[in-house]
C-alpha cells in the first residue's frame, strides 16, 4: 500500500513537470561529466537536466546552498515553490517556481518582459540567499531518484504575483551584482540579446562621457564595436541584431547622460557629506588633544605626532587651524572684561546725561543754571584710545601663544 502511494506521488510529479521540459534538453550525470543533448524520454534518466528551452522561460530555479534551504522561502516571507528538489546528503536544494505565462527569450523577443522577469528573479534570489552566479542551464532533475523531490502545489505564478512580496531592485543595483562575464553567462537563461544589451548599457553609462566632445557619430561607432565584442556566444547573434541593440543603447545613453551625470554628482556629494561628518567626528577629538598638549608647553610637535600616531606635518597643520579658529579661555575673558568695562562706562555716562537733562527742565532758572554748571564741570567720558586697545590685543596674543618654557626665562613662570 505504501509503495502504491509513493508511486502515485511520483506519477503526480511526473505529470506536472514533464510537459514543461524541452523536447531535446541538455542533460548530464554531474558537474564533472560532459553535457549532452538527448530526447526528453532519455534525458529524464540523468540527474541533471535542462529545465527551460532556449526560446522561453517557464520555470524559475533557485540554487540554495545553505542550512534550512528547503524552507528558507517560509522564513523570508516568499510564496511556496511548486517543487523542492533536495540533495539528501548535503541538504542543498533547487526551488522551482512555475510561471503561468512563459517569458519569451528568443533573439527578437521584447526586452521589457525579460528585464521585468530578470529583476524579479534577482530580488527573489537575494531574499532566498541563492547563488547569484547560477546560470540556470541545468538543474536537479525532479524525476531522478538521486534527489528527494517534494511537490508542494501545482498552482502557477504570474510575474506580478511573485513581485508582490518584495521591492524590485533598479538596474544600477543589478549592475553591482552582475559583472560582464556573469551577464554573458546568463544569456543561456534570459537570451543572448538581453545579455548583450545589459553588458553594453552598463559599459555605456560611464564611457559616454569620453565621447561628448567627439559627437554622436563616433560614440555610435564605439558602442557598435563594443557590442560586437560582447557577441562571443557559441552561436552569435546576427550583425543586424547587434546593430539594432547598439543603436538603441547609443541613442538612449547619449540623450540621458546629462541627467545620469547630475544624479551621479548628487550621489557622490551626499556620500562626501556623510564621509566628511564621520571623518570630522574622528579627527576633531584628536585635534583638541593635540592643541591641549601643545598648550602645556611640555611636548614638541614631533612628540605629539608620535603620541597620536600622526605625521609632524599633520600636527603642525592642526595647530595652525586651532590657533586661527579657537581663542583660549584666558584671552577671551580678558578681552571680554575690557570690552565690558568700556560699554558699562559708556552706558553709565549716557544715563547720567539723561538724568541731568530731565532734572534741568523741571527746576527753576537758578537751579537750571546750577545744573548746567554741574554738567559742564563734569568731564566727558574718557574712552580708551585705539592705540591702547591695539596694544592690549597684541600683549594678550603674545602672552597666550608664548610657550611656558620661554616665559620662565623672563621670570613669568
Amino acid at each position: 500500500m505504501q509503495y502504491k502511494k509513493m508511486q502515485k506521488y511520483k506519477d503526480l510529479i511526473k505529470d506536472f513537470i514533464q510537459p514543461l521540459l524541452p523536447s531535446k534538453p541538455y542533460c548530464s550525470d554531474g558537474n564533472a561529466c560532459p553535457t549532452v543533448i538527448r530526447t526528453q524520454k532519455h534525458a529524464i534518466r540523468y540527474p541533471q537536466i535542462q529545465i527551460n528551452s532556449p526560446f522561453s522561460w517557464k520555470i524559475m530555479v533557485f540554487d540554495v546552498d545553505h542550512q534550512n534551504a528547503a524552507f528558507v522561502w517560509e522564513d523570508v516571507g516568499l510564496a511556496a515553490p511548486n517543487l523542492i528538489v533536495q540533495n539528501p546528503e548535503s541538504g542543498h536544494c533547487h526551488l522551482f517556481y512555475v510561471l503561468k505565462t512563459p517569458v519569451a527569450t528568443y533573439d527578437t523577443a521584447k526586452m521589457k518582459p525579460i528585464r521585468y522577469a530578470k529583476a524579479i528573479y534577482h530580488a527573489m534570489a537575494v531574499k532566498l540567499g541563492a547563488d547569484l552566479r547560477y546560470a540556470g542551464l541545468l538543474a536537479h532533475n525532479p524525476l531522478h531518484e538521486q534527489w528527494q523531490t517534494s511537490l508542494l502545489h501545482t498552482n502557477t505564478f504570474t510575474l506580478d504575483e511573485l513581485a508582490m512580496d518584495f521591492e524590485l531592485p533598479n538596474m544600477f543595483e543589478l549592475a553591482k551584482h552582475k559583472k560582464h562575464q556573469d551577464i554573458l553567462e546568463s544569456g543561456q537563461l534570459f537570451g543572448r540579446n538581453c545579455a548583450v544589451f545589459d553588458c553594453l548599457r552598463f559599459w555605456a553609462y560611464d564611457a559616454v562621457r569620453q565621447y561628448r566632445g567627439s559627437g554622436f557619430k563616433e560614440w555610435h561607432t564605439a558602442v557598435l564595436s563594443k557590442a560586437l565584442g560582447f557577441n562571443d556566444f557559441a552561436i552569435p547573434l546576427s550583425v543586424n541584431e547587434i546593430g539594432h541593440i547598439a543603436k538603441s543603447v547609443a541613442k538612449w545613453v547619449w540623450k540621458h547622460d546629462g541627467e545620469c551625470e547630475q544624479r551621479f554628482i548628487e550621489r557622490q556629494s551626499n556620500k562626501g557629506k556623510k564621509s566628511g561628518v564621520v571623518r570630522r567626528a574622528v579627527i576633531e577629538p584628536l585635534k583638541q588633544k593635540a592643541f591641549l598638549l601643545w598648550q602645556k608647553g611640555k611636548h614638541t610637535q614631533e612628540q605629539i605626532a608620535q603620541q597620536l600616531n600622526k605625521s609632524q606635518e599633520t600636527i603642525s597643520r592642526w595647530l595652525k587651524e586651532m590657533k586661527s579658529m579657537q581663542v583660549s579661555p584666558n584671552k577671551r575673558s580678558w578681552l571680554d572684561v575690557l570690552r565690558g568695562a568700556l560699554m558699562k562706562k559708556r552706558a553709565q555716562q549716557q544715563k547720567q546725561n539723561q538724568e541731568h537733562t530731565h532734572s534741568g527742565c523741571l527746576k527753576t532758572d537758578t537751579q537750571t543754571e546750577v545744573t548746567h554748571t554741574q554738567i559742564k564741570s563734569n568731564p566727558k567720558p574718557k574712552y580708551v584710545p585705539i592705540a591702547l586697545i591695539t596694544l592690549a590685543h597684541f600683549y594678550f596674543y603674545w602672552f597666550m601663544h608664548k610657550p611656558k618654557s620661554d616665559l620662565k626665562l623672563v621670570g613669568w613662570g
